[in-house]
């Protein structure tokens, strides 16, 4: 079930999203939780000048809002759950993102050089791997919090180009 949920959100393409408030290039990565239609997508938060929003470089939204043609003024935040999140500036135009679903596992977003783009970047053993989506697979409920099994993240090797499947149980 969860090759075949991977495998269905790895041919959704931005670009058959006629109605996005928001140009395709600005979306990260999204989560989504096993047996919900509730997905998060996260995007670059930009001002009305078009530079990166330092205090807050990112921004999540419903799916089902995004494609509903909500502008970002009128985006419901999912902060204080399992979707939300926390950045902290590192260096010139980088930032640590903590997830509240996985906080061990900080995520990195970069400007890369080369071609001016914002990418969200894990690190394991001195090497960075491109986040395209993320899966969480929830065990339980206590009271109106979740209790997260695991997350598999979908990267992709920045150096090599393959993309694989990375597990974190928490």
């Amino acid at each position: 079930m969860l090759l075949a949920l991977l495998l269905f959100f790895s041919q959704l393409t931005w670009a058959t999203l006629e109605t996005l408030p928001v140009p395709a290039e600005n979306i990260l990565f999204f989560m989504q939780k096993d047996g919900d239609a509730n997905t998060v997508v996260y995007l670059l938060n930009f001002d009305q000048k078009g530079k990166l929003n330092p205090e807050k470089p990112i921004c999540a939204i419903w799916l089902k809002d995004l494609v509903n043609g909500k502008a970002p003024a009128s985006y419901r935040k999912p902060e204080s759950s399992l979707y939300g999140f926390e950045c902290k500036p590192m260096a010139d135009e980088q930032f640590e993102i903590r997830l509240n679903a996985c906080e061990k596992m900080p995520l990195y977003l970069k400007r890369l050089a080369e071609n001016g783009k914002y990418q969200v970047y894990i690190r394991e053993e001195d090497r960075e791997y491109l986040l395209k989506r993320i899966y969480m697979r929830v065990a339980g409920r206590k009271g109106k919090s979740a209790q997260v099994q695991h997350l598999d993240l979908v990267t992709v090797n920045s150096l090599s180009g393959i993309e694989f499947l990375k597990r974190i149980n928490i």
